[in-house]
């Protein structure tokens, strides 16, 4: 659900993508539902407008891959979230703490169908609230977001999840939902 809703949100603010002053937007129920509606109906057909995956990783599955064609209708959207383990509770500067608490990094790209162009989550930083998002390696949230606003219509892209090192507890489910 928090995915759902995070995928679906109406920007908000002066900049695209997430910022501290309004997250990744306002709650948009009727997309949401959209979304939901156009997944289950086509069972996540490559023509289908928006796509919803629920996996897990394991030691023995490292990737989940699936082409998708621009439909020309607006950007491409591509948001994975989990729920992580818990991390070391920290007993000391436990106020605004900046030292990254992820155990699982799980990662969300979109390439071109040649691979020349990758496209990255959008990225915040703490040490500088007021900056504006950029594209890179989301390495201290359980959500990522990637979005392209310069899709070529009819032209197939590849999502891609992975992640980084090992999983604790040698396993980690995630949610994967593409526009």
């Amino acid at each position: 659900i928090k995915g759902l809703a995070i995928h679906t949100a109406s920007e908000a603010g002066s900049a695209p993508g997430p910022d501290y002053k309004f997250g990744f937007g306002l709650l948009n129920v009727e997309k949401a539902a959209s979304v939901i509606s156009a997944s289950v109906a086509n069972n996540n057909s490559a023509s289908s407008e928006h796509l919803m995956f629920e996996n897990v990783f394991s030691a023995t599955t490292t990737t989940f891959w699936t082409n998708v064609i621009a439909s020309g209708k607006g950007q491409l959207r591509a948001t994975i979230s989990w729920t992580d383990p818990r991390g070391n509770v920290e007993t000391v500067n436990v106020l605004n703490d900046a030292t990254p608490k992820l155990i699982n990094d799980l990662d969300v790209r979109i390439t071109t169908n040649n691979g020349a162009k990758i496209f990255r989550p959008w990225v915040l930083n703490p040490l500088s609230p007021s900056s504006d998002p950029s594209p890179g390696d989301n390495v201290l949230d359980n959500v990522e977001v990637v979005d392209v606003d310069s899709t070529i219509p009819g032209q197939s892209y590849t999502v891609t999840v992975s992640y980084k090192n090992s999983l604790q507890r040698g396993a980690q489910a995630y949610s994967l939902l593409v526009s």
